[in-house]
């Protein structure tokens, strides 16, 4: 897959990977924006023929487009390119490299931060997208999906499995909305039901054992979003209290009689099957509907073998920050591992081997052996015994209450969502 290296604004060194073609200009409509009076607002763009091969086209600019290798300044022209080859718009230097080609980390050795592909560089960038590996067909998609639809106000679910990211897709979803308030993100699975009510809509001091007075995250979100991680896991008594805010855009706090209203907008995410869930009488169809109505999905990473290298240096890149030592070079065996692992973790766990590998080299190549270690540590029989243990234990107690979830996660002091995902984890059925 073919890219462009180049240098922008501020002086940073940015890559943009694209499919079949790249625009570059000062519009914002431009795949590549150039904030310069001297470059047109459609400048230039590249291309891929039916025969495969790759052209540089000026489209007709002002002060055309410099081919710096052959000195040639093409204007109104197509000009055949090849990897390597370097071109020059305005002070913007460019290098086109063709991935088919035998050039060996062109990432690393222009010390670029992040890949990107195909994304507009408009005025209203998300302050995430910097965090966001964007090599995947799929994830590009997704990418213009969630700017294309942020700007409506209806709730959105983000499904996926863990680690895959799902947060910093709720994150775009504020970011490319039009709203002006602030992002507020709970995770459901990490309180319990008088705890979670009180932080999302707020408690009056003494309605519990230990209440404050406290605003709630609903009024301090207004005109903001709240992004609800493990919507699965909220109680039915919670779920009657988000259905009303839902639908009529009112609550209560805890302890309270005021009717208190916000416009905050909902962005929950989950890894379960509420579908399922809703079948199993554990989670209100309402609900379900009112959340779901937009509803998308990331892939992954096993299905996104493409950004496994690109998001294994780009969190050698971001670690190197932290660590004493300089940043290790992933070698090819080091790149073949990490592509043949399947990677149940996802993003986080990915992100996680790369900083026990770099503790390991300590500035030095990371190879096969190494990324081999760090994903074999997981696999100790200590932990494999505790798995077992308590999957065995979770077949036992849906055995004694003749499959019933409701009665086996009391019995197991698990909330009805975080039984379904241990279910999900030990392939329980």
């Amino acid at each position: 897959m073919p890219y462009l290296l180049y240098v922008n604004q501020k002086g940073e060194n940015k890559v943009a990977h694209f499919l079949r073609n790249i625009s570059i200009g000062r519009s914002d409509k431009n795949d590549i924006l150039l904030n310069s009076e001297y470059v047109s607002r459609y400048h230039a763009k590249i291309y891929q023929d039916i025969d495969e091969l790759y052209y540089l086209v000026d489209l007709g600019s002002s002060n055309g487009t410099i081919v710096e290798s052959e000195a040639k300044h093409i204007k109104k022209n197509k000009y055949k390119i090849y990897d390597n080859l370097t071109f020059q718009i305005d002070q913007f230097s460019f290098i086109f490299i063709d991935e088919s080609s035998d050039s060996e980390n062109e990432i690393a050795d222009h010390k670029v931060e992040q890949t990107i592909m195909n994304v507009n560089h408009t005025k209203h960038k998300s302050k995430y997208l910097d965090n966001i590996v964007l090599v995947n067909e799929k994830m590009i998609k997704l990418y213009h999906t969630v700017k294309e639809i942020a700007p409506s106000d209806f709730a959105a679910i983000i499904l996926g499995e863990s680690g895959t990211g799902k947060e910093l897709i709720a994150r775009l979803f504020h970011d490319y909305s039009n709203r002006k308030g602030k992002f507020f993100e709970l995770n459901c699975a990490n309180f319990k039901d008088d705890i979670f009510e009180s932080e999302m809509f707020g408690s009056k001091k003494g309605a519990y054992s230990g209440a404050l007075d406290k605003n709630g995250i609903l009024l301090d979100a207004i005109n903001g979003t709240i992004f609800l991680d493990e919507i699965g896991d909220i109680e039915p008594k919670i779920q009657a209290k988000l259905l009303r805010f839902l639908d009529y855009g009112t609550f209560y706090q805890v302890g309270s009689s005021k009717l208190q209203t916000s416009n905050a907008r909902i962005i929950s995410a989950t890894n379960l099957d509420l579908e399922e869930m809703v079948k199993q009488k554990v989670f209100r169809s309402e609900l379900y509907h009112r959340l779901t109505k937009i509803t998308v999905t990331v892939p992954p990473l096993r299905e996104r073998q493409d950004e496994i290298i690109p998001m294994a240096k780009y969190f050698l890149e971001e670690y190197s920050k932290q660590f004493p030592w300089k940043r290790p070079v992933l070698t090819k065996s080091a790149e073949s591992e990490l592509l043949a692992y399947h990677w149940p973790g996802n993003i986080r766990e990915l992100g996680n081997k790369i900083s026990n590998a770099m503790v390991l080299v300590r500035g030095k190549p990371i190879h096969n052996h190494h990324i081999m270690r760090c994903i074999n540590n997981n696999k100790t029989p200590a932990t494999s015994s505790i798995c077992e243990m308590e999957r065995n234990e979770i077949i036992h107690v849906l055995n004694i209450y003749n499959g019933n979830k409701t009665k086996a996660a009391k019995h197991l002091k698990f909330s009805r969502g975080k039984l379904y995902r241990k279910m999900k984890e030990y392939a329980i059925t």
